[in-house]
Parts: C-alpha cells; structure tokens; sequence
C-alpha cells in the first residue's frame, strides 16, 4: 500500500497492517489529519486486494484519520505502472 499523509511530501510504502498501526501512531503524533491510499488497480477485480484495501482505509478512518483512496483505470495496472504513465513524457 502507498499513502500520501497531508502534511508530509513523501510517499510511505506500508507493507503490513502492524507497520500500518505504528505509523499511524506517528502520523497522528506529527499532526497530519488525512491519509490519501493508492493500491494496484486490480482491488476492482481481485477479492483479496480489495479486502487489504478496505482494512486499510477502515484503520485509518478508526485511528480519526480522513481517509481518501486514489483510483485509476486499470490499464495502469500498479502504482508504478501509473507513474510511468503520467511521467513518461518527462
């Protein structure tokens, strides 16, 4: 899962729910308020995907966070896929 604190300018890759859980400690402890989710593309069409992702967000809006999930088409299947999509000009 990537997220994309308000208040920060970096992007935090969370592989697990624990890790999820600490930083969400710390991302509430440095003020930030709303956390936007990117995830593969394919939680439209895989069970499992959409689950991790759906606990994620439910975690986050748990803890007092806005939460904002981040979609795109599928063609731009990953997170990187995506970026090679917007940047690829650049």
């Amino acid at each position: 899962m990537l997220f994309f604190p308000d208040r920060l300018n970096d992007l935090l890759l969370i592989p697990s729910y624990s890790q999820y859980e600490r930083a969400l400690e710390e991302l509430d402890s440095i003020g930030v308020k709303r956390i936007n989710v990117m995830v593969d593309s394919d939680y439209q069409v895989k069970e499992e995907v959409r689950k991790a992702r759906d606990r994620y967000i439910e975690m986050g809006a748990a803890a007092g966070f806005e939460m904002a999930p981040i979609t795109w088409t599928q063609k731009q299947k990953g997170v990187d896929d995506l970026y090679k999509h917007l940047f690829r000009d650049k």
